[in-house]
Order: structure tokens, then C-alpha cells, then sequence
């Protein structure tokens, strides 16, 4: 989506990925492009896996407790 926003010119400031992983496929596409990342362009995720730590320019990643996630949904279907 963000390579056709590109190609369109069509304006964005952010893109937000499902996780890290294509974060950084993210971040790499847009260095192709020569789009400055984070100057022209920011980058997030969701996961906030241990090596991200050591990518540049640094991601903005959420961290998700999954074992609390999966607990409280375990419950919630346990109680109904």
C-alpha cells in the first residue's frame, strides 16, 4: 500500500505495520525510493521483537504481552 500511496504522490506521513518483520521490509522499500526514514516518513509496529534494538534508524514498536492477552481471552471465553 505505501509503494502505491508513492507512486500515486499521493501524501502520508506514517506507516503502521502488523509487525516487525515487515516494518523493516517497510523501512527497506522506502530507502529504495529514497524516502528518509524517520525524516520524511515514520515507522511502527506491533511485536517489538529483541533484534529490532539494533536496526537504524530505531523502530517504534508496541509491545504485546501475549501470554496476558491470551490469558484474559481464555477467561472471558471460559466464563461465557
Amino acid at each position: 500500500m505505501p509503494s502505491q500511496l508513492l507512486a500515486k504522490g499521493e501524501p502520508f506521513t506514517a506507516v503502521l505495520c502488523a509487525n516487525d518483520r515487515l516494518a523493516l521490509g517497510a523501512i527497506e522499500a522506502l530507502r529504495e525510493r529514497n524516502v528518509g526514514c524517520p525524516e520524511q516518513l515514520s515507522v511502527t509496529s506491533f511485536n517489538d521483537m529483541p533484534f529490532v534494538s539494533l536496526v537504524q534508524p530505531q523502530l517504534t514498536a508496541m509491545r504485546i504481552q501475549h501470554f496476558g492477552a491470551g490469558k484474559a481471552a481464555a477467561g472471558i471465553l471460559l466464563y461465557y
